[in-house]
């Protein structure tokens, strides 16, 4: 049997062997993606980054896909409150909104799609 180093040393590293980013992009207008969300978290904000909440989402053909939304985006971050491990959940990049100030890039409006999984909720059981 060959030791591990020796499989990696002779392992021609490829263009094709290169792991893919699985981060969703919203780079065209009409960009969507959908899945259920496996994980939500916040990823601090790095550099010229701003701070993230970060949605893991399984699409239906079982791809694990990251969809990080910016913490200044009040309107979507305010949608996604309340989503779940489980929920279904869809975002869509539906137009460009000139910017307020010269020079600067169109801000990207992005619709939330969200329903919440069918399950018992505590909140829903203490109110009745």
């Amino acid at each position: 049997m060959a030791k591990q180093e020796d499989m990696v040393d002779d392992w021609d590293f490829e263009e094709e062997d290169k792991a893919e980013a699985n981060w969703f992009k919203f780079d065209t207008i009409g960009a969507r993606i959908s899945g259920v969300v496996e994980e939500v978290y916040e990823k601090p904000g790095q550099d010229a980054f701003p701070a993230q909440r970060v949605f893991v989402l399984k699409k239906t053909d079982g791809e694990i896909m990251n969809v990080g939304i910016s913490m200044n985006k009040d309107y979507v971050i305010q949608r996604t409150n309340r989503a779940r491990p489980g929920d279904k959940l869809g975002f869509e990049y539906t137009k460009d909104i000139p910017a307020s100030t010269k020079g600067y890039a169109p801000a990207k409006s992005i619709e939330v799609y969200w329903r919440q999984v069918e399950a018992t909720d505590p909140l829903k059981d203490e109110a009745n």
